[in-house]
């Protein structure tokens, strides 16, 4: 998320409902704004999609294609891989979220959100 001198603003988000597909319906953006007392504020977006993405859950079925995808990414590590998600859930109780961005269903990346 970009402010109006394009600068980044730190921002959290949280899938609250998702399709059949396993694509996103409704996502939560929580971000700061700064609004001057007793003036009106506009705050909008533009969804910038120029590879045709698609941001997803990751569903156990992704496993092998997200394994894949980290061991053949430079960044890499085992903390990146499906059985650090599950050491985590497992130790701690702790639900991990994994969002996917997959064109043409090919993983093009990937990130997690802890809650």
């Amino acid at each position: 998320m970009l402010d109006q001198e394009n600068n980044p603003v730190p921002l959290q988000t949280k899938v609250l409902n998702i399709w059949s597909d396993r694509s996103i319906r409704w996502l939560l953006l929580d971000f700061q704004a700064s609004i001057e007392e007793n003036s009106p504020a506009t705050i909008s977006y533009e969804l910038m999609n120029p590879n045709n993405l698609i941001i997803r859950l990751y569903h156990d079925s992704d496993r092998h294609a997200w394994d894949h995808f980290v061991m053949d990414h430079p960044g890499g590590t085992f903390f990146h891989l499906i059985g650090w998600k599950r050491v985590v859930e497992k130790s701690f109780g702790h639900a991990s979220h994994y969002l996917m961005a997959v064109n043409s269903s090919k993983l093009k990346g990937e990130s997690h959100n802890r809650q």
